[in-house]
């Protein structure tokens, strides 16, 4: 298997994350401002309803901001990691960097919803077709999406079947259709 590239700001990320040793007294505050993503660190009370409250304050509602403390962040980067793999192995490029994936996710307001089960939302391509890029994918129920790939696997394999009944008749082979 070919090593993940990250981008610098991937590689900061997973550095933080990989040193941290405190616990969940404190929220990563990451922000989008002047197009550039600040991080910050902001202490909690020891209430645990509290962090659960800000978590939900500030994320799906608030797609600009995202707050959750280093080991919800970590998670994230994991199922991110997970994603861009899966779509490698497929053959499907991969244009979006780990804070562009992010802010996708959470302004669909579904990022808590993410999943393979029905009735799960999951990120698709328009019409199952090009890059994972920020232009070209959407959030939507499984279903959607799995019916998508399906209508795309029939246009590819008619388009296959046209091609080849092309070249056998452009090289004089008469087919008669199966049944």
């Amino acid at each position: 298997m070919s090593k993940l590239e990250l981008s610098e700001p991937e590689s900061q990320l997973i550095e933080v994350l990989r040193e941290w040793e405190g616990d969940d007294a404190y929220q990563m505050v990451i922000e989008r401002r002047e197009g550039a993503w600040d991080i910050s660190l902001k202490q909690l009370g020891t209430d645990r309803a509290a962090r659960g409250t800000a978590w939900t304050r500030y994320g799906p509602s608030h797609p600009m901001n995202v707050m959750a403390s280093p080991h919800q962040l970590r998670a994230l980067l994991e199922k991110f990691f997970q994603q861009r793999r899966a779509a490698e192995q497929r053959g499907i490029p991969w244009a979006l960097d780990f804070w562009t994936w992010l802010e996708i996710w959470q302004s669909s307001g579904h990022l808590h919803e993410r999943g393979r089960c029905r009735g799960q939302f999951q990120m698709c391509r328009l019409g199952d077709v090009g890059p994972y890029a920020s232009s070209t994918v959407r959030i939507d129920r499984m279903e959607v999406n799995a019916s998508e790939a399906q209508a795309a696997k029939n246009r590819i394999r008619l388009a296959r079947q046209q091609a080849a009944c092309a070249a056998a008749e452009a090289a004089g082979i008469t087919t008669t259709p199966s049944t």
